[in-house]
């Protein structure tokens, strides 16, 4: 990829990422928030110490060197399956299109994807 970057100053810029990752539920307060008023000599209330939510939710996203292209939330429950994947896949050329006209005018954009399972199922899918 260095190679190809050094001879082509565009590369970089046309390389779009996909990724998956679990997103928690945080329930965070600014330091203002969190703030409070006491009389003089006492002693600060202990705050809890903050933990990982039990509410996650999937994230699929898809980002280049200028930022977030294309992102959605996988609903509660759903699985991800080659179909569902396929469907995320089907609406990324939109949302490149939306973002980035000039990549989808000569359809020079380039997908690069992480080894997950949800990418073996999107090529086999366009392979059979």
């Amino acid at each position: 990829m260095l190679a190809r970057a050094n001879s082509d100053p565009t590369f970089m810029g046309r390389i779009i990422t996909g990724e998956e990752a679990w997103v928690y539920e945080y329930d965070t307060l600014t330091n203002q928030q969190s703030s409070e008023w006491r009389p003089k000599g006492t002693q600060k209330s202990k705050k809890p110490r903050q933990s990982r939510s039990k509410v996650k939710v999937m994230l699929i996203v898809f980002f280049d060197i200028r930022g977030v292209v294309h992102y959605e939330y996988v609903p509660t429950g759903q699985t991800i399956s080659k179909k569902y994947y396929v469907g995320v896949m089907r609406r990324l050329p939109d949302a490149i299109r939306r973002k980035h006209p000039s990549l989808c005018a000569n359809n020079s954009w380039i997908l690069h994807h992480d080894h997950g399972i949800p990418e073996s199922a999107y090529k086999k899918s366009f392979d059979n």
